[in-house]
């Protein structure tokens, strides 16, 4: 398979690496080059927009796709239904999730259908995700599916915690790892991430079901407006 993966990031480096693994031709090329050089992607079979924290940038890459190749769009920060509106045919996007790092024995990525998503475009998603020996699950369309949404719920909980002065990062984390057999705990998981993508994902939840549970803390935001972590 000849695969367009754009975006410069953890997600994008994970997959990039899975791809790499197996032995697949694939090519991983940063956002700004896409946008400078959208022609990239005509001569692939299948296109994955990998842009987890800016949805501007998400919404110009989706806009200048070619319009006949199936798109794997990764839905954190925007629901599957949302890409698809971008899109300048909008029943070949597929909204998708993996979380890195991606397991080498058995990866698990998630799968949602746009309101938009043709069968035909599904079937090659799923197809897509299947040839690389995936578990590609079928959830409902929401941004982050469910694994970002309640990872990502978790970790800006911690930060709460941590911004009420409820225990220092190293002990919340202690915490969770130990008392709930976290692989990692919360905030290291946020700094493996990235805290905007973290924020990215609360935002776009909070602005989908409008619910305080939903809101992003403060202290996130002010993270990473100020290039922080914690």
């Amino acid at each position: 398979m000849n695969v367009l993966l754009i975006g410069h990031n953890v997600f994008a480096g994970a997959l990039s690496a899975f791809f790499q693994r197996l032995g697949h031709a694939g090519k991983n090329i940063p956002t700004a080059s896409f946008l400078e050089n959208p022609a990239a992607g005509d001569e692939t079979d299948y296109v994955i927009e990998a842009e987890p924290s800016s949805v501007a940038l998400k919404q110009l890459v989706i806009h200048a796709l070619p319009p006949g190749k199936p798109i794997l769009s990764l839905v954190t920060n925007a629901c599957s239904t949302l890409a698809a509106s971008w899109a300048r045919a909008p029943g070949t996007v597929t909204g998708c999730v993996w979380v890195p790092p991606l397991s080498a024995t058995m990866p698990v990525v998630e799968l949602a259908r746009a309101l938009q998503t043709t069968d035909e475009s599904f079937t090659a998603a799923q197809q897509f995700w299947a040839g690389l020996g995936c578990s590609a699950t079928v959830v409902e369309d929401g941004p982050g599916l469910v694994r970002m949404r309640i990872l990502c719920c978790v970790i800006n909980e911690a930060i709460s915690a941590r911004a009420d002065g409820v225990a220092t990062a190293s002990d919340i984390d202690l915490a969770m790892r130990l008392g709930t057999n976290y692989p990692q705990g919360p905030l290291a998981w946020g700094r493996a991430l990235g805290l905007d993508v973290v924020l990215a994902t609360m935002q776009a939840l909070f602005d989908e079901f409008g619910e305080d549970r939903y809101r992003p803390c403060p202290l996130l935001r002010r993270l990473v407006l100020a290039g922080q972590t914690i």
